[in-house]
């Protein structure tokens, strides 16, 4: 099949979506699919100094406009060139504002579109807890894009996803839940003492690394106070993310934080450093996985964990719930629970016959439930159906 995949950025740009559309573009393209890509420009058609397998067809400002800085008027000539000159049988829209801006394109477009959102405006509740918050008007716009007519399926990640779909009015025979998949292999790698070395963690650290954008609803700020009530000396935390795909106010909370709580010398912060070509090297330098979400669809992040076989912990919520199954695969805490937080993660560097079984419990959830294949195969239906 010719297959185009709509997105606002691919990698090295830094984020879920950026990560799942890489994913599934790379293994369509490997079963043999012809997969064009219409995202943000990415200067030399390489990220990290790998060339995509797959075309990627530039919509300048794409990235801006889903982050609310550009125009419609400005991405839709290009969007127009890209989505109708390619005689495609199928096209996958991915997120909400880039499926706006479709909106105005494929009314007319004869190739099968379906559409696919990787959040939504009540995940979380981060801006409804705001004066002012926008969650009314967002939810309105989302709802307008999941009724527009030409998308004939709505795939969503998770059945949480489904759940809301249908809630907003998406006719359940409309509906596919297709799990992210994970290629297993790429996480399979040796222990990094070096990378260990250069952050200044020792070999006898119990290092917990918390993968997330700088967002609100990541509770990155609930594992920086999860930190106070940590007596075990050993535990430091390691946070890897973005500021350019959350929010640079929030990443300065982080950092004062940090400061205020003098956590210098037990949390390390890396902002726009690692990509998820990066991902396996960086879980390969750690000893466990921490999620301290307030809300999510299904994190990539945690899969990513467990394919590298260390223990993961994630918040009690909707999408994590749908991964982890408390103490078996990994463990569970309340969301904004510090403290439940900072138990969990000493249970975890007390007990390493605990952090051995979810270890493997994890391995075993990604291997069954959410590898490549499985995905892949579930979207062809999708597509050819």
């Amino acid at each position: 099949m010719r297959i185009c995949l709509v997105t606002h950025s691919l990698p090295p740009y830094i984020g879920g979506c950026e990560t799942y559309v890489w994913l599934l573009a790379a293994g369509l393209h490997e079963n043999g699919h012809d997969v064009t890509v219409v995202s943000e420009p990415v200067a030399g058609g390489a990220a990290k100094g790998r060339m995509y397998p797959f075309r990627v067809i530039g919509v300048p400002g794409f990235r801006e406009f889903d982050r609310g800085n550009a125009s419609l008027t400005a991405i839709v000539p290009p969007l127009r060139a890209a989505l109708l000159n390619g005689s495609f049988d199928v096209i996958h829209v991915h997120k909400f504002l880039p499926g706006l801006a479709c909106a105005v394109v494929l009314a007319e477009e004869p190739a099968k579109v379906v559409f696919t959102f990787h959040s939504h405006p009540d995940l979380g509740s981060e801006r409804s807890r705001r004066p002012g918050g926008q969650v009314p008007a967002e939810t309105s716009y989302a709802k307008f894009v999941l009724g527009l007519p030409f998308y004939r399926y709505v795939v969503c990640p998770c059945r949480h996803y489904g759940t809301w779909a249908t809630a907003m009015g998406v006719a359940d025979s409309k509906v596919r839940v297709v799990y992210p998949g994970i290629d297993v292999g790429r996480f399979r790698v040796s222990r990094d003492s070096r990378l260990r070395g250069r952050l200044g963690f020792r070999a006898d650290d119990f290092v917990v690394l918390c993968a997330a954008r700088m967002s609100e609803r990541k509770g990155i700020l609930d594992l920086l106070r999860a930190m106070e009530h940590i007596t075990d000396g050993r535990i430091r935390v390691w946070l890897v993310g973005s500021s350019l795909s959350g929010s640079k106010d929030y990443a300065d909370s982080v950092k004062r934080s940090i400061r205020e709580h003098r956590l210098e010398q037990r949390v390390r912060l890396s902002l726009e450093k690692y990509d998820c070509f990066d991902m396996p090297q960086v879980l390969a330098s750690c000893d466990a996985f921490v999620l301290p979400s307030y809300g999510e669809g299904l994190p990539l992040a945690i899969l990513e964990a467990m394919a590298a076989g260390i223990p993961t912990i994630g918040s009690r919520t909707a999408g994590v719930d749908e991964i982890i199954s408390d103490g078996a695969n990994g463990l569970l805490t309340g969301c904004g629970e510090p403290e439940a937080l900072a138990e969990r993660l000493e249970a975890l560097a007390s007990d390493s016959s605990l952090a051995k079984k979810l270890a493997e419990g994890g391995l075993e959830t990604v291997q069954t439930r959410f590898e490549a294949g499985k995905q892949i195969a579930a979207l062809e239906a999708v597509y050819a159906g």
